[in-house]
């Protein structure tokens, strides 16, 4: 009697650790399929997100102001399309980027862009989109000038001190601005300094 109850006891606790290791295995299972589930979600998300952000690049690129190019719609004579003018130095070079024909309003933009670009580089022009100041004389360097700091001692004293000035713009709005003695340095290698200045801003900031 004692071995029977023994042998039901011993399948009793088999049959229970099989029930056990059957409910964890499914338990793993389901898990195992809740992050599959989870990481296709989030890369559905993820396209859609993206796909949204294309959209709305797009349209804040048809909205946007672009330098040199102007928007031309004439519904009475069917004419709707993207007008480029670039100017340097005198020279001009213009070309209209109609919607109809480049086959819509954001393609007709974007030939209109790819033109600017490459009519810019061939003029010489350096591509930014604040305006770009070429000096009319040959003498002088755009955003150096020759000028005189005065300043007031405690005592109430005037000193003067005559320097080169140089200025540049790190972004629209902004001034950058330094100076060159020219009682430390003398005339001429302070002039050669505040240049070096200059060319080095317009190299950081312009990219020339």
């Amino acid at each position: 009697m004692s071995a029977v109850t023994a042998c039901e006891v011993s399948s009793g606790a088999n049959l229970g650790l099989s029930f056990a290791n059957t409910s964890e295995g499914q338990s793993m299972a389901t898990r195992r399929k809740s992050k599959t589930r989870a990481v296709k979600s989030r890369g559905r998300a993820g396209s859609r997100s993206a796909a949204r952000r294309s959209r709305g690049g797009a349209k804040s690129r048809l909205g946007r102001h672009h330098k040199s190019i102007s928007r031309i719609d004439q519904p009475e004579k069917n004419n709707h399309g993207w007008y480029v003018r670039v100017h340097f130095q005198g020279r001009q070079v213009a070309k209209f980027f109609a919607d109809q024909k480049h086959g819509g309003k954001k393609k007709a933009l974007a030939k209109a862009l790819e033109f600017r670009d490459r009519t810019e580089k061939g003029l010489g022009k350096p591509r930014s989109e604040r305006p770009v100041f070429v000096p009319r004389k040959k003498r002088g360097v755009v955003g150096v000038r020759e000028t005189v700091y005065r300043t007031r001692s405690a005592e109430g004293e005037v000193r003067t001190s005559p320097v080169f000035e140089v200025t540049w713009s790190p972004k629209p709005g902004v001034v950058g601005r330094t100076s060159v003695s020219i009682r430390k340095w003398g005339r001429r290698e302070a002039y050669r300094r505040a240049k070096d200045i200059r060319r080095e801003k317009e190299r950081k900031f312009y990219g020339w």
